[in-house]
């Protein structure tokens, strides 16, 4: 078999390989099942009152870029060690809503930060990002154009599909994870809070290993 596997949050509490989570500073900790299996962490420096965490089962290569947002926006990559010629990039953040033009400027910079970064990588790599902007967004659009990343949430079928296309006029959209076209998506499931206590998006990842 050529690929490895890394899983996300599946249920609830979550638990998973590599937990992502956006959090306010002021607010609890998500509580995640497998908290001791993920020994390597890496949170956003940014003063913000708003918190990225990345938590992993792997470990990071180097240390991880924990100031990658533009404005104080949180912002955090770093590239993981799946297994033995496996490597896994990510890149985290929490945007603005774009409430002005400042606000605007910020989120489209911080992605656009993000995505020079991984833009030239032929290494498996994925965002998760509290875009806080609809998919039509050009804060949103340069992953799937620019990077050719796809979206998780359009594993969903027509059900997900149809709620994308309601989503594209809607200002409040927030959560989005973009993965490498070579990378294998299964199991994705969109948490909310009324029925699992967290909102979230989780899947199954299937990491192509490195070629010789």
């Amino acid at each position: 078999d050529n690929v490895t596997d890394v899983s996300a949050a599946r249920t609830s509490p979550p638990h998973g390989d590599i937990v992502v989570a956006l959090r306010g500073k002021s607010g609890a900790r998500l509580h995640v099942e497998n908290e001791g299996a993920l020994s390597y962490k890496a949170s956003s420096v940014a003063e913000s009152p708003r918190v990225v965490d990345v938590s992993s089962k792997f470990p990071f290569i180097a240390p991880p870029k924990q100031d990658a947002g533009y404005a104080a926006l949180p912002a955090v990559y770093g590239t993981v060690s799946i297994a033995e010629g496996a490597t896994l990039e990510i890149g985290a953040f929490d945007l603005m809503p774009s409430v002005s033009q400042e606000a605007f400027v910020a989120s489209r910079l911080t992605s656009r930060r993000v995505a020079s970064i991984l833009r030239f990588s032929s290494q498996p790599r994925m965002v998760f990002g509290g875009f806080r902007a609809p998919i039509t967004s050009q804060i949103v659009q340069m992953y799937p154009e620019q990077i050719r990343l796809k979206s998780v949430l359009f594993n969903q079928g027509m059900s997900g599909l149809w709620r994308r296309l309601r989503e594209s006029f809607a200002w409040t959209s927030a959560l989005n994870v973009f993965v490498a076209k070579n990378i294998i998506v299964e199991q994705v499931v969109e948490h909310t809070r009324e029925r699992d206590g967290w909102r979230g998006v989780s899947f199954v990842a299937r990491i192509p290993l490195e070629k010789h």
